[in-house]
């Protein structure tokens, strides 16, 4: 783990994750899930579980024919993920050098960081310790940088560390440096940079293992450790050493930042955020887990979801977590706390809300101009947070648990942690300030909001693969898709949206889960919820506020002859299941445009043999299954074969291989809020 390693950082440019995944058991289909999808009459029954077989029968799968699809191009099929996907039973590359760029094309934002020349950015510690005053201070670097992001001032790491206006350091910076970070190394970005301009101390963990048992919950995952790998260990990974420190032994001796960057950017990966809080040597990892309150969640707390990270930036008073976060490309977005963007999972994979552990140098020599050299740095332990009231593993076994650092638990205690309240109903009414009131249809139109936002964001994400730099839907189309999807090497890892997309279909279930959850505390008299009237004014009420969205909302994407085809919030969620993930599709397929709106496409998908192969795969909602396994998974590079093959869709939990699933969700927000059913659940 020490040496270079091949990126791991599931896509939210791509992202970004969604859940399906909780602590509390599933509602009841009939309670819930019919009025998700429809009535049965109007869906087939889920199909039986199948036992997986060595040599399946091939099958056609049936789907409709799609329209309007022009026949422009006859492509050349090659593969360009050769030799670098990870087979069945291998580890990944840790000894892969960092990609070269190919001369001739344009550079990527990490070769662009990567080529640049080594400015004179010595890193000194001239300040011993973190102290309360640094991390409020970070906070308000995030926080700074946050409302830009948000502002949409600037919209890449490169930019926005360039900007004044997002970065209270902009102009201590050499004149032309170059910044960049992706998902996981962004948390570790932003605190290396804040420490190098504090002078304050910084160091990382640099080698992990994985765990072969759990050790704060149940042991029914040993299947999966056949083939587990530190980005998808079922029982999580532990730390075994820390490094990158900062502290040298004398002048002459300091690190240059930007090698420091480039050093994390090969270290540093969600596998790193992989470990729980009740696993062994703890001590060494480098955040801890904090309370479900203001203190715990604020600006500068990091928030580990499966294959990313976020930074929050703001708690605003209705209690909603605002976070920002960067993507492989250097792209960088605003983001909300909602069960759609943090998975929830057993406590070994360390899902949820940290901070950065205090660090202090011991035992160095203060140089004549104020240098720190020499002795070295350690930091906060986890007993010592624990006595000053800010470790806590409350998030997963429930309010106010007083479970203790290396404490050996029920192995099943973190099942019932929100057993009585949802957990996330919790997390807004903690946060919530003190005479703050909310109505549930102002709650749900948040939510609305916040998906028009990831709508918007994802124009620019579906432009990354069409603009000059990769041109992709001109370009043969792979003869396979990557084996995993969410996570692949480049260009796939820059320009797919598969994560995204999955994301914004469990948004759409969230609104109404929402929608009716909160409208419940609102009767039960919950403090800071409130609503006068009846269901049937309620119902009135969200309709309001959905055809106000529908109205505010300005979707807008570029199509193959370059025009702008517009299109509103209800439009885009009606087409979420039609919205190609595939980068190497026109922008129209991008968008799920069908008749005479697809009748631009260019793209070299013959027959359109692809986009109409990947319609199971679009079906999906969510990333994970219920057992934490990927919903769309696979042994081996998928081909178009095998995404004919009826027998590797709907596959059950145990099966290596699901392709995806036939049914297609109901994305229809007016029609579910209109529902008897949404009523009778109101009631």
């Amino acid at each position: 783990m020490k040496s270079m390693k091949t990126k791991i950082c599931f896509l939210t440019v791509a992202a970004t994750v969604a859940v399906t995944t909780v602590l509390t058991p599933q509602p009841a289909r009939a309670d819930f899930w019919d009025f998700i999808f429809g009535p049965e009459e109007q869906s087939p029954p889920p199909k039986p579980a199948k036992k997986p077989v060595k040599k399946p029968a091939k099958q056609p799968v049936k789907m409709p024919e799609a329209q309007g699809y022009p026949d422009d191009y006859d492509p050349r099929y090659d593969d360009p993920y050769y030799d670098q996907y990870e087979r069945e039973g291998e580890g990944y590359d840790e000894t892969e050098p960092a990609p070269q760029p190919q001369l001739g094309k344009e550079l990527t934002a990490v070769e662009e960081f990567r080529r640049q020349p080594k400015a004179d950015m010595a890193m000194y510690i001239t300040r011993p310790t973190w102290t309360d005053k640094d991390e409020e201070d970070f906070g308000k670097f995030v926080a700074q940088l946050g409302r830009a992001i948000q502002a949409k001032k600037c919209n890449t790491v490169k930019k926005c560390m360039k900007s004044e206006e997002a970065n209270m350091f902009a102009s201590d910076d050499p004149p032309g440096v170059i910044l960049y970070s992706d998902c996981a190394d962004f948390p570790y970005f932003l605190r290396a940079y804040f420490a190098y301009h504090r002078g304050l101390p910084m160091e990382f963990v640099d080698d992990i293992t994985l765990n072969k048992a759990p050790y704060s919950s149940e042991a029914n995952r040993e299947g999966d450790l056949v083939n587990a790998r530190l980005d998808n260990s079922p029982y999580g990974n532990r730390v075994e050493s820390r490094g990158g420190s900062t502290l040298v032994k004398g002048p002459g001796y300091e690190r240059n930042f930007l090698e420091y960057l480039e050093a994390i950017l090969d270290t540093v990966s969600t596998r790193t955020l992989r470990v729980g809080p009740l696993s062994p040597k703890y001590d060494l990892s480098d955040f801890y887990p904090v309370k479900l309150d203001r203190d715990g969640i604020r600006q500068g707390t990091v928030v580990h979801s499966t294959g990313h990270a976020y930074v929050v930036f703001d708690v605003d008073k209705k209690g909603t977590v605002h976070m920002i976060d960067a993507h492989p490309d250097g792209s960088v977005s605003k983001k909300e706390i909602k069960a759609a963007t943090l998975d929830r999972s057993r406590p070994d994979h360390g899902l949820g809300f940290f901070r950065f552990r205090p660090l202090t140098v011991t035992g160095a020599k203060k140089s004549a101009d104020g240098a720190l050299y020499g002795g070295k740095i350690s930091a906060t332990t986890d007993a010592e947070l624990f006595k000053a009231g800010k470790w806590s593993v409350e998030q997963w076994f429930g309010p106010g648990s007083s479970i203790a650092p290396g404490t050996q638990v029920d192995p099943t205690a973190w099942k019932d942690g929100f057993k009585k309240q949802n957990f996330f109903d919790y997390l807004a009414g903690s946060l919530r300030q003190s005479g703050t009131t909310v109505s549930p249809d102002e709650e749900v139109a948040d939510q609305m909001q916040s998906l028009c936002t990831e709508f918007q964001q994802r124009v620019e994400d579906v432009d990354v693969a069409l603009t000059k730099k990769h041109n992709l839907n001109l370009k043969p189309h792979p003869a396979t898709l990557p084996q995993n999807i969410y996570s692949a090497t480049q260009p796939w890892e820059d320009t797919s949206t598969p994560s995204r997309d999955g994301r914004m279909k469990a948004a759409v279930e969230d609104i109404i889960k929402v929608a009716v959850s909160k409208y419940r505390e609102a009767k039960k008299g919950v403090k800071g919820v409130k609503f006068e009237g009846s269901s049937e004014d309620y119902v009135k009420a969200l309709r309001k506020r959905l055809t106000d969205i529908d109205k505010s909302c300005k979707i807008a994407y570029t199509n193959s002859v370059g025009k702008k085809v517009s299109l509103s919030f209800q439009q885009v969620i009606s087409r979420l299941n039609r919205l190609s993930f595939d980068p190497y599709h026109c922008a129209e397929k991008r968008w799920g445009a069908s008749g005479k709106e697809l009748e631009s496409c260019k793209d070299t998908d013959k027959g359109h043999a692809w986009y109409k192969a990947q319609l199971p795969m679009r079906n999906t909602v969510g990333k994970l299954t219920a057992a934490e396994r990927l919903i769309i998974r696979s042994d081996r590079p998928i081909t178009l074969e095998m995404l004919a093959d009826a027998s590797l869709i709907d596959q059950p939990e145990e099966s290596p291989v699901n392709l995806g699933t036939v049914r297609a969700p109901i994305m229809d927000l007016d029609k579910n809020f209109s529902s008897p059913k949404f009523l009778e659940l109101l009631k």
